[in-house]
């Protein structure tokens, strides 16, 4: 443990003898990275991205320990009580800033553990460690190790509530409890929920975002004019930098950089191949309607005998309060423990997921995606566990794109049924019959396109036309229910996509920070037209003329665009008393305007120019003035990219009115994804969206990349690295170089830690 390295060749070749050895500026450059048997390196560079170097696996896994809690050890320590359902007994609410913790009050984080307890992760992960890898396992314990040293070396630093004697299980079970209620559990949640079913979820708790929104896309070299393939991952989330860790690790054999979940490096890149994911996958769980005995609300019957409800007493702690105590109650549909989500009167609905038999497959295959060689090695990767239910795609030096709609997916015994509804019960006519094999998935290997995208899409419409793979694939293996036609982002990726016949790097990273908000000029093109004879005052009139210099895109340097954005909202408000199909009738089939909507049209104009003049700077106030993205201590920067929906630009789902007329035109969102929350009266900050970014360009010599990871690496509001990255890289749509190998780093070193781990 630090201070006790005793590399003394690699410490005199940074001049230094132990500890943080060399500061920003000094640059430290030994010709060799690696310490001796038994010690662990971390380097920083100028982002403050960790460089863990190591002799062997599991000691680079206690270095990438070491470096999270320096950054991170606080959200850490809280995804451990989340898992283990014990928030509300440790952590009072408020204690912990917003960018941990969110805004939960006591009652919330109550749920929260009793969501946790419920699902019984953390002891379904004991049995789990059983079933890992054996160089995952010792992989996770020198984790372990690397979070006690961390914690034996700044006892100053350890916060009075931190959980006591972190184990493996509590590594399988923190990322699990991050993802199961969206994606692994969530999925047959949601089958309720499109039953009328009313169930809440601890998701739906912690953050008030929805979970459908990411990027990805890869280019094959017949369509580059780099020589190989390019592929970008940008999966959506808090901006605020929850749940993620940048990193860079060489130890043994393994070579990889990405995010991390805590020890779960599920999306990154290695030496050979890399991969991104979006949420969208087959159907992996399911809800079941069950009619209990009459008179008997403990009872059901199952093929004709009764079966009893499994009870469990579930006892919260609650800190300076009463512990909680509520009756949960299981069956044991397709052999596997099914909770009751709920219930109404005779019936009760439970959730059935395979991933209780599998919690160790995400530890075991994130190893094996990172460990290989190629787009088809990544593909058998699959076999090794099973990733949570996403979109992969994936990109190697050989030229090769891979697209796999992955998840654990059960055999229906009847493809016909609705399974994206409650089913039967009741009866084993509805029991799973296995598990589908990898083969069995949807799985698109370098199209004949030369391209591939899915940005939260159903797959018919990840090209222009579905691709032929779909064909015969029962409806769910094709889709859980989130993404179920297309929408702005993966239409506008196609487009460009589609014309882009040799993609440069600038056309890449054009893309990737893509701003056009798609159908704009579906909505000026009549506006224009109907000013022709309108009387419009002065300010009016210089608001319509640079209203109608609008290029399509959210740029935050832009009047225009923000100019764009109050009249759409204007624009509902006049539009009220009328037929608003009449408006799709305009934007979606160009058929000309009538008097009332063009009326409404020019009313608009009016009362969007009104707002605007109240606003500082009036009607010169650009995009990035009003839409921000936010840094620690109430910083914040000019933002770009947007969401049209009603209210502004928020993100929330009870404020759709009118996306049910389509989303690709009526509210789109830009590539550049961001959607915002009211900070007082002037200004919308930046809250989900592109947060974290890896651009891929790829060689048969090799690969270079760029990432971002918003607002910065570090939890301390002191650190320089709190939010560089959202002053100097997010506000200004860059990336940073990833400088993977030893060589790229070296000149850039600004800091290095040296560990023995005992």
């Amino acid at each position: 443990m630090f201070p006790t390295s005793l590399n003394w060749g690699l410490l005199a070749a940074l001049g230094c003898i132990v500890g943080v050895v060399a500061t920003a500026g000094e640059a430290p450059q030994p010709a060799d990275p690696y310490p001796g048997a038994g010690e662990v390196a971390i380097y920083r560079d100028g982002w403050g991205v960790p460089h863990v170097y190591a002799e062997v696996e599991e000691n680079g896994y206690f270095g990438l320990a070491y470096a999270l809690a320096s950054d991170q050890l606080e959200r850490f320590l809280l995804s451990i009580h989340a898992a283990r359902g014990t928030v509300a007994q440790h952590i009072e609410p408020g204690a912990l800033p917003w960018h941990i913790m969110g805004p939960l009050s006591v009652e919330q984080t109550v749920e929260v553990d009793y969501q946790a307890r419920l699902w019984s992760l953390r002891s379904h992960a004991e049995t789990a460690v059983d079933g890992l890898h054996p160089q995952v396992r010792r992989n996770y314990a020198g984790f372990v190790d690397g979070i006690n040293a961390y914690l034996a070396d700044h006892p100053d630093r350890v916060p009075h509530w931190a959980p006591a004697d972190i184990e493996i299980a509590d590594l399988i079970a923190a990322p699990l409890g991050l993802l199961w209620s969206d994606y692994s559990a969530g999925i047959g949640i949601n089958d309720c929920r499109r039953g009328g079913v009313q169930v809440r979820t601890a998701a739906e708790l912690t953050a008030s975002m929805p979970g459908t929104q990411s990027n990805q896309w890869a280019v094959m070299p017949s369509r580059t004019a780099t020589g190989g393939a390019i592929l970008l991952t940008d999966p959506h989330g808090g901006m605020d930098g929850r749940f993620t860790y940048e990193y860079v690790m060489h130890a043994g054999e393994f070579h990889a950089t990405g995010y991390a979940l805590g020890p779960a490096l599920f999306l990154g890149r290695n030496r050979h191949v890399g991969w991104g994911l979006t949420t969208g996958s087959p159907d992996v769980a399911d809800c079941y309607e069950i009619a209990t005995v009459e008179g008997d609300p403990g009872k059901y019957p199952f093929d004709g005998v009764e079966r009893a409800f499994v009870e469990k007493t579930i006892t919260i702690a609650v800190k300076d309060r009463e512990p909680l105590t509520v009756t949960a109650e299981y069956t044991d549909h397709n052999e596997v423990p099914s909770p009751v989500v709920a219930r109404d009167g005779d019936r009760a609905w439970v959730v059935s997921t395979p991933y209780y038999a599998n919690l160790e497959g995400l530890a075991n295959v994130a190893r094996a995606m990172n460990m290989a060689t190629s787009v088809n090695e990544f593909f058998d990767a699959q076999r090794a566990g099973w990733m949570f239910p996403q979109n992969l795609l994936a990109a190697d030096r050989n030229g090769d794109i891979l697209y796999v709609r992955a998840g654990m997916t059960p055999v229906r015994p009847d493809p016909d049924i609705d399974w994206l509804r409650p089913v039967d019960g009741n009866s084993s006519d509805t029991a799973w019959q296995g598990i589908h094999e990898a083969e069995d998935l949807l799985v698109i290997r370098s199209p004949a396109a030369g391209y591939l995208q899915n940005n939260n899409v159903a797959p018919t419409f990840m090209d222009t036309r579905p691709p032929p793979q779909t064909h015969g694939k029962p409806t769910y293996l094709l889709t859980a229910g989130y993404t179920t036609g297309p929408n702005s982002r993966g239409q506008r990726a196609i487009d460009v996509l589609s014309e882009t016949e040799q993609m440069t790097e600038a056309d890449a990273f054009a893309l990737a920070f893509d701003t056009l908000s798609l159908g704009w000029e579906r909505f000026i093109t009549p506006l224009r037209a109907g000013l022709k004879d309108a009387g419009l005052s002065p300010d009016v009139r210089h608001f319509a003329d640079d209203l109608l210099s609008f290029d399509g895109h959210l740029d935050a340097e832009s009047t225009a665009a923000l100019k764009y954005l109050y009249w759409r909202e204007s624009l509902r408000t006049s539009l009220a008393g009328i037929d608003r199909y009449l408006l799709r009738d305009v934007i979606e089939r160009g058929m000309p305007p009538d008097g009332g909507v063009m009326r409404a049209m020019v009313a608009g104009l009016e009362d969007a120019a009104a707002r605007m003049a109240t606003m500082p700077h009036g009607l010169g106030r650009r995009y990035g003035d009003e839409f921000r993205v936010g840094g620690r201590e109430g910083r914040d920067w000019p933002m770009s990219g947007g969401r049209i929906a009603p209210g502004g630009a928020l993100h929330l789902k009870d404020q759709w009115r009118d996306c049910d007329m389509g989303q690709v035109y009526f509210c789109p969102t830009t590539l550049f994804a961001v959607s915002y929350r009211p900070r007082g009266f002037e200004k919308w900050v930046a809250f989900v969206g592109s947060r974290i970014m890896r651009l891929d360009f790829y060689s048969p010599g090799g690969i270079r990349s760029h990432s971002l990871q918003n607002p910065g690496i570090s939890d301390d509001p002191e650190s320089r690295h709190a939010d560089d990255q959202a002053e100097l890289l997010t506000s200004q749509r860059k990336m940073k170089p990833v400088r993977f190998e030893w060589e790229e780093l070296r000149p850039h070193v600004e800091s290095v830690v040296l560990l023995q781990r005992d």
